[in-house]
């Protein structure tokens, strides 16, 4: 990893805000620190009423409650004592128990207002996104409802505050210690490698005493580190929707990478990366600099990851199908999409995978040490920052510089899209393909070739089939012919720029344009996609047109090269 590790302070609990907002007041860490069960009374009271922001505040700067507990506050984990006495084996069944209904209640909290809240398109019902981010925000971390469940555990003894977990009847002489509690960090530790086990490029962790614990999906609950200098626990396992056009660039050029990279290597430039700092990129960063920091390209995707400055793509942690949507509201999972599983144990240690919502993650670090600016990691913020807390928080987002095919372990292709909710409405999985490397990510995608068919028959002018799948392919070609064509009318009145990144620094008023446009006027629309800033940008620094899709996978393909040799 480059110098861009070298910062990553961590806030303190109280922080809420970065350096952009002086007038913001935190509460004094002097005040007295009241028991746990307090906490977790006063917690769970917010639960439901998750649009307390006010109280929430209140009792975060006061008492340092970590933020996002819903998503991704504090694991924990247990140390259990050996032996296999008859009473030591119920003193474990009633911790196990307590731990599965703190878990079970958890996940109803935050599964019940996503039913309640989202249908096929996204949110209903007045709801906001940063409702639900609102929402998780207010449930209870899991140690606090843990220790309220073991509270009544007949026969479990554990005072307030205290890690050691006793178990006593009145027929016995003694307590006999059970376990130790373990919280954050020290919840976790290596997993413990096995023959056969598969070879991965991340080490794994598994919470202790919780080893064998699986997701609700069946998954094992495995983590690995982030890129982070904390070095982040995060899921093993990530979901990310594309749409098709999208999946099928995924098949063709073997890359999933931000639309940023994607037009400075259309214009010829090798290994183009997520930390090359724009002048549009540079408004977050309090101190200008030609570098990205890993947190500052954290923020810098998240806030303006629907424009050209994309620097990556975002992943979620959750395995809810359609449980991610956009800050409009919007659903990710679109019909006709694809949802891929990714194995980030696979991700070399080289790779930026960026946590922003777990504990320990970008939610807790200090913007202000991060020379970050124009932004809010409070989930509750409501002032003229971007909400970046509440942005990450509400799915659970992830953070990674690029996506090969060999991280890739299923892939679903479904007709539907929005949220499963389990009631009738939404989405239901589709065809899923279980994925075992590159070649058997390639074979999948030759049930598509008439894409790209249809592709190579636009760019050559001659007809197109008529069925759904080439007219996509028309439909991309087209888009990406206009776009050069587009740059070609430019540079009868502008010199050709002399750089890639002149030409990406273009795209700003296109995005800008596409945004401010009326609905129907596609003419402005389109030059907001993906498609057509490629097409301008290979139109403005070259001066002969991609001849097939081969060509153009090529030059999309260049700036991976190096990683493709490791």
């Amino acid at each position: 990893m480059n110098d861009s590790t070298k910062h990553h302070a961590r806030r303190p609990a109280v922080q809420r805000e970065s350096a952009a907002e002086p007038g913001q007041k935190v509460g004094s860490q002097a005040a007295a620190r009241p028991s746990r069960d307090s906490v977790a009374g006063l917690q769970a009271a917010i639960a439901g009423s998750p649009r307390m922001l006010a109280q929430r505040r209140a009792i975060a700067s006061t008492f340092g409650v970590v933020q996002a507990k819903g998503a991704g506050g504090p694991k924990i984990g247990f140390a259990f004592a050996p032996g296999d006495e008859a009473e030591r084996v119920t003193g474990r069944e009633l911790v196990t128990q307590a731990w599965e209904a703190a878990r079970t209640a958890r996940k109803g909290l935050k599964t019940g207002w996503m039913t309640a809240s989202l249908d096929a398109s996204g949110l209903k019902g007045g709801a906001k996104a940063g409702d639900y981010a609102a929402h998780l925000e207010g449930i209870a971390d899991e140690e606090a409802l843990f220790r309220a469940e073991l509270k009544g555990k007949p026969g479990i003894l554990c005072a307030d505050d205290a890690m050691s977990i006793s178990y006593k009847t009145d027929t016995m002489v003694a307590a006999l210690e059970i376990a130790t509690l373990k919280v954050g960090a020290d919840a976790f530790h290596p997993k413990a490698k096995k023959d056969g086990d598969k070879e991965t490029a991340r080490g794994l962790f598994v919470k202790e005493g919780r080893e064998a614990s699986t997701s609700s999906g069946g998954a094992p609950k495995e983590y690995v580190q982030d890129s982070s200098g904390s070095g982040t626990l995060t899921r093993r396992y990530a979901y990310v929707e594309k749409n098709f056009y999208q999946m099928m660039d995924f098949f063709k050029t073997g890359t999933i990478t931000g639309r940023f990279q994607q037009a400075l290597a259309a214009a010829g430039m090798e290994a183009p990366d997520a930390s090359i700092a724009t002048p549009k990129a540079q408004k977050i960063q309090t101190e200008p600099a030609p570098k990205l920091t890993t947190e500052q390209i954290a923020v810098a995707h998240q806030f303006m990851g629907s424009s050209s400055e994309q620097r990556g793509v975002s992943l979620t942690s959750t395995e809810k199908v359609g449980g991610t949507i956009g800050n409009e509201g919007k659903n990710f999972r679109e019909a006709g999409g694809f949802r891929l599983k990714v194995d980030l144990a696979l991700v070399p240690p080289d790779i930026r995978l960026i946590n922003h919502y777990s504990h320990g993650g970008m939610l807790d670090t200090d913007l202000a040490a991060a020379k970050v600016q124009g932004v809010s990691n409070d989930v509750g913020h409501t002032g003229k920052n971007y909400k970046y807390g509440a942005s990450v928080t509400k799915n659970r987002e992830l953070f990674l510089e690029r996506l090969r095919p060999e991280w890739v372990v299923e892939i679903e292709h479904h007709g539907d899209g929005g949220y499963a909710s389990g009631n009738g409405s939404g989405s239901g999985p589709g065809t899923r393909t279980a994925i075992a490397g590159s070649d058997s990510f390639q074979t999948a995608g030759t049930a598509y070739s008439a894409y790209w068919t249809a592709f190579d028959a636009t760019l050559a002018g001659t007809e197109v089939a008529p069925d759904a799948v080439s007219q996509k392919g028309k439909d991309s070609a087209t888009l990406m012919m206009d776009g050069y064509a587009y740059a070609g009318t430019v540079n009868l009145t502008t010199a050709r720029p002399v750089s890639g990144a002149a030409a990406h620094a273009e795209l700003k008023d296109f995005d800008v344009g596409a945004k401010a446009a009326k609905k129907d006027d596609f003419n402005k629309k389109k030059r907001a996609f993906a498609q057509w800033q490629i097409g301008y940008v290979w139109g403005r620094v070259k001066t002969t047109r991609f001849a097939n899709s081969g060509e153009y996978a090529t030059a999309m393909s260049t700036f991976y090269a190096q990683a493709k040799k490791d």
